[in-house]
Formats: structure tokens, sequence, C-alpha cells
């Protein structure tokens, strides 16, 4: 008998101990492209599409405490989460979807995220066109442009940390910064935005009037570092006629050395 309850409560005392450390090994951790079983099966009925997750809310100020990606999404700036449905079999066809007092409903929201949706699915592409030697292993989507507040994809890579930004969905100026550049960009942005007073400032925190006037040349000098240039095809053929005219200029050079060598045994 009480070799029975020595065995029992050890088999109790390793399940305490043991448990809990497996349960944290296996808890499954997600982004935008990595979705869970339980949220397919809610939204079942698109099983043959991809899903890709949206985090809608406002970022900034969240940026601008440094908070890593993974406290971002888990906090009150994070408003809610919704899907954008990508029909495997026909192209460029997408919808949107959230759940809605237990009803998943489609609906059109302000930020037609195909827009930049190239730059979800094809990441490492956009990296390596801007010099950036890295392989992306996370991506999470943020979408603050209901509220103003920006758009961002967020690329956790085996190089660090990168952010894309636009201001709006719509603007035609881009961003890709390094994390640690964005946090400084993003509490500049905070700073100038409490001249209106829609920047999120801790209590504890004072802010002066220099570093608000300083704000906004921070914000132009880090858009002007990183922002992503187009390959403008005009500069390409610039590059092309540059070198054919070279090459002419090197031919030309060599044909009249070549002559004048042949010119000087008759000439003496």
């Amino acid at each position: 008998m009480k070799r029975r309850i020595c065995i029992v409560t050890a088999i109790i005392i390793f399940t305490l101990n043991v448990a809990p450390c497996f349960a944290a090994e296996n808890t499954e951790k997600t982004d935008s492209l990595q979705i869970t079983d339980e949220e397919y099966e809610k939204f079942s009925r698109y099983e043959n599409n991809t899903l890709i997750k949206l985090y809608n809310g406002a970022f900034m100020s969240g940026f601008a405490e440094r908070l890593s990606i993974e406290e971002l999404i888990d906090t009150p700036y994070c408003i809610e989460v919704y899907y954008m449905v990508v029909n495997n079999d026909i192209e460029n066809d997408f919808l949107y979807v959230h759940e809605r007092n237990g009803k998943i409903t489609a609906f059109n929201p302000m930020s037609p995220w195909e827009l930049i949706y190239k730059n979800i699915v094809e990441a490492n592409d956009l990296l390596s066109k801007q010099s950036i030697n890295a392989t992306v292993k996370n991506i999470y989507c943020l979408d603050g442009d209901s509220s103003h507040d920006g758009v961002y994809i967020y690329y956790v890579t085996d190089r660090g940390d990168y952010v894309y930004y636009k201001e709006y969905l719509t603007s035609e100026k881009e961003y890709l910064f390094p994390v640690k550049d964005f946090y400084d960009f993003a509490d500049a942005v905070n700073k100038n935005r409490t001249e209106n007073g829609t920047g999120i400032i801790p209590e504890d925190k004072e802010i002066s009037i220099e570093e608000i006037n300083n704000a906004e040349k921070q914000i132009n000098k880090l858009k002007a570092k990183f922002e992503i240039k187009a390959n403008n095809p005009i500069s390409l053929w610039v590059y092309i006629a540059l070198g054919a005219l070279t090459l002419c200029l090197a031919v030309i050079l060599v044909f009249t050395v070549l002559k004048k060598k042949k010119r000087q045994p008759g000439e003496m």
C-alpha cells in the first residue's frame, strides 16, 4: 500500500513539474502567415484559399516604446484581428473577413492590402533588392491605415528585424527600416504628434519644446535614408548608353594607336 502511494505521489510530482514545461515548449506561436488549426476551423468555408492575418490598430506609439512585435500585438494598441482571403484559383482575387458576434462576415476595409500583397509573399525578394542579405522567418502585417497611423509589415529575419512602412496604403512612397532605426523614427513621429495632441507620451516622461521641434527634422532625415527607391528603367538605359559610348571610344583609341604605329616605318 505504501509503495503504491509513493508511486502515485511520484507521478503527480513529475506531472506538475514537467507538464508546464511541455506545454510552454508546444505553445503555438503564429504570425500573419502561420494560421492555427482553430482559426482554419472558424473559416472552414475558405479552406481551399490562403488566409493572411492582419492586425488592426494604432501601432506607432507602441513602436516608440520599443515594444517587441510579440508585445505590440498583445497590447491595447492592437484593436482586432481580421483576415485577407487570397483565392488560389483566380489571380488578384481578394476577400476580407472577420468574426463579429460569433459570426464570420465579409467586409470592405479602408485599407486595400492587395496593393502590397507582393511584399508579403515575396518578402525575401524585397530585402534582396535593397541589398539586404537575409532570410525572412516570420511576417506580421499591422494595419493602422484606418487610424491614420500608417501601414507596417514587420519582418523577422536571420539577420535582424526590419519594418516596411507606408504612411497610407495608397501612398507612393515606401520605406524599409532596420527595426532599431524604426524605433527612433516612431519616437520622433510620436513626439511630433504631441504638438497636435495625438501623440501618446508616458506620464512620467517629459518632452521639451526643443525635442518636439527637432522631431520633424529627425523624421525627414530617416525617411530620406530608408526610402525604397524604385528601379528606374530610364537610368538603366543611361548606364547602357554610357557603357556603349565608352566601348566605342576605346575601340577608336586602339585603332588610332595602331594606325600611328603603321605610319612610323615609312616616315623614317
